[in-house]
């Protein structure tokens, strides 16, 4: 029996968005109301009437107040690269902060709010992650000091999302509720496509980017500090890292030398320090046996400059990885994740090597192993109460690994064992001790060679259970309550469609939208008085 199966997820309700039901057109429809308080579409004042700067003669008043010499000179807006995007620029009359306020028409909590904090008369405002196929009405006004007017009001119609990505179906324990908003993916479609998609709490896709075809072992992770996701991966030089800004598409592309005859496969991630970690296949030779090794490669996107290498050859030479036993053992270790950590001990670099059943630490200085578990390696192996685990209870093959200090949170895909499971590792390198402290699984669930798992904020987990597609079954991300083991979300994909990696963000962290995030929810009150006109 599967360790910490489900107490069940029964009341679970499918929640349905306020969107489109499906792909829609490609482009959005753009349609500008006039209720400025200024003329649209030029700046050149009426013949024989003075020109409309603003300028009374009289100093703007004191804080915020309304200001009879303030006002929009000109407004205009354009759809953004995509169709759930807009772009609105504006000219004031005086300096000012400004602010964007979009609300769906036939919904009043689908609202997204966008502010330029610069005292300048000239502004650029855009909001992405609209909901698809919806009509937005939009206020715009400079918010300090306010105008005495109305605001200028715009209308904008978002087009649909591509045809080839499916929308999710998500069902939600009402008592345990979905936590976070903005679940990121790659979704390699079985005619060859393959997109990054995030998806909202209603599994509608609310941002989309397509990339090279046939990359199906894709890593793609969101950095909100410059509002971009970094992807790489696939078994490919079109893998190589790639930083892609949400509106502005992809602003580096790492391409060192050698990289068109070079494998990138399954993850790439941008550290905290901006330098780019990438795993490639690289060949190993051992007498002569002939086979498919890994090379970790981290570097400066700046300076272009690899500043720490290592690789499997070098371990094969050192005794610590086999040598492969044949034509049949290709790809002998399969590297399928890594990540680099700043710990107390130095940087160190984790790699699982997903067909060895193993989990690797390497020094970040040297690259010498600093251990490795898995079965034969001498660990003592305990379950959460302290006694003693066989071998077997060792991952047997593992993805999408998260490391928080000494735990090891994995996805095990069980190879051996007959089932797939979430499990959680306290790992001791230096006492060679493996003590588990958490493990969930559910009836039904066995994939032996995809999957992640992610922590999640208030005591939850993200579970991919991810499927090839067609006749493999159906992909779902599921998140679960770890003191409960129940689950409290599911988001569910058709049969015929693929997934490998996913990610969940807060609300707060990746688009300007009310209706996910309380902090903005709650500035749009504060800007209520400007956004209403004075």
């Amino acid at each position: 029996m599967p360790i910490g199966s489900p107490t069940g997820s029964a009341g679970m309700v499918k929640r349905q968005g306020a969107g489109g039901a499906g792909g829609g057109e490609m482009w959005g429809i753009v349609v500008m109301i006039a209720v400025a308080c200024a003329p649209s579409g030029t700046k050149d004042p009426p013949v024989d009437e003075p020109e409309r700067s603003g300028d009374t003669g009289e100093p703007p008043p004191e804080g915020c107040a309304p200001d009879p010499g303030q006002a929009l000179l000109d407004v205009a807006m354009r759809p953004g690269p995509r169709t759930n995007q807009l772009e609105v620029t504006l000219e004031l009359a005086r300096p000012s902060p400004t602010a964007l306020l979009c609300t769906a028409s036939d919904d009043p909590l689908e609202r997204h709010l966008v502010e330029s904090e610069a005292i300048e008369t000239s502004h650029t405002l855009r909001i992405d992650g609209l909901l698809p196929q919806t009509t937005y009405t939009c206020a715009v006004a400079p918010t300090c000091p306010v105008l005495v007017g109305p605001p200028t009001t715009l209308s904008f119609e978002t087009g649909g999302w591509p045809g080839a990505i499916p929308r999710a179906s998500v069902e939600v324990d009402p008592k345990l509720g979905f936590t976070g908003a903005w679940t990121l993916m790659n979704k390699p479609i079985l005619n060859g496509e393959t997109w990054l998609v995030v998806y909202d709490d209603a599994g509608i896709p609310r941002w989309w980017h397509e990339v090279a075809p046939n990359l199906f072992d894709v890593e793609v992770l969101y950095h909100p500090e410059d509002h971009s996701v970094v992807w790489g991966g696939g078994f490919s030089p079109e893998g190589r890292a790639r930083v892609v800004h949400l509106w502005d598409g992809e602003t580096y592309s790492a391409d060192l030398p050698g990289w068109e005859s070079t494998e990138y496969h399954h993850d790439a991630k941008r550290l905290a320090d901006g330098r780019i970690l990438t795993l490639e296949v690289q060949p190993n030779l051992f007498g002569v046996s002939y086979w498919d090794g890994f090379r970790i490669v981290l570097h400066d996107p700046d300076t272009q400059r690899i500043e720490f290498s290592t690789d499997s050859q070098r371990y094969v030479n050192e005794g610590l990885l086999r040598v492969a036993g044949g034509w049949l053992d290709a790809d002998p270790y399969h590297a399928n994740w890594l990540d680099w950590r700043q710990t107390p001990r130095g940087p160190e670099l984790y790699v699982s090597l997903c067909f060895e059943h193993q989990l690797i630490a390497i020094d970040g200085d040297n690259g010498d192993v600093l251990w490795q578990l898995g079965a034969g390696r001498g660990w003592t192996v305990l379950d959460e109460a302290g006694d003693p685990l066989p071998e077997s209870a060792l991952p047997q093959c593992q993805h999408g690994v998260e490391v928080d200090g000494d735990r090891f949170l994995l996805y095990d895909n069980g190879q051996d064992r007959g089932y797939s499971q979430a499990v959680e590792w306290e790992i001791d390198g230096i006492d060679h001790t493996a003590q588990r402290s958490w493990a969930w699984s559910e009836p039904g669930w066995s994939e032996a060679f995809l999957g992640d798992v992610d922590y999640l904020k208030g005591g939850r987990v993200l579970i991919t259970e991810a499927r090839f597609g067609s006749l493999f079954g159906q992909s779902e991300i599921v998140e679960v309550d770890r003191d409960t083991g129940r689950v409290a979300s599911r988001m569910s994909f058709s049969a015929n469609e693929g997934a490998y990696r996913a990610e969940r963000y807060g609300g707060c962290e990746m688009f300007r939208s009310a209706r996910h995030c309380p902090e903005l929810a709650q500035r749009i009150v504060e800007l209520e008085p400007a956004l209403r006109g004075g």
